[in-house]
């Protein structure tokens, strides 16, 4: 999985400690893909958003994943994961949302 540079913050925040603080946890995010698809992990490759809501403490209030190439399975156990993450307080004192483009593929040491 890798996590694309590019972080898009609706409202002014450092979003490059969110981008930090999500990299930490790509591992976490794979782990979820790869106990979720059974059969089908050979079939799966693409692009997820993962949009995050953050209060002004750094907690996740919401998060969601959109794509449609994943299941159900895999985008609960990403949103479970997410909501986990204590994130850096706002500078700003004010709530923020952050849309996150993810990238899965498989490696080809899956496919030996």
């Amino acid at each position: 999985i890798a996590i694309n540079t590019l972080l898009r913050a609706i409202v002014d925040h450092d979003t490059n400690k969110i981008r930090r603080q999500l990299v930490t946890h790509i591992k976490t995010f794979e782990n979820c893909r790869t106990h979720n698809l059974g059969e089908d992990q050979n079939n799966w490759n693409g692009r997820i958003n993962l949009i995050i809501k953050i209060n002004n403490e750094g907690k996740v209030i919401k998060s969601n994943v959109v794509s449609e190439h994943i299941s159900k399975k895999i985008s609960d156990c990403i949103n479970e994961k997410v909501q986990a993450i204590q994130f850096p307080p706002t500078e700003d004192g004010k709530d923020v949302v952050i849309v996150q483009p993810m990238f899965f593929k498989i490696s080809d040491k899956n496919h030996q």
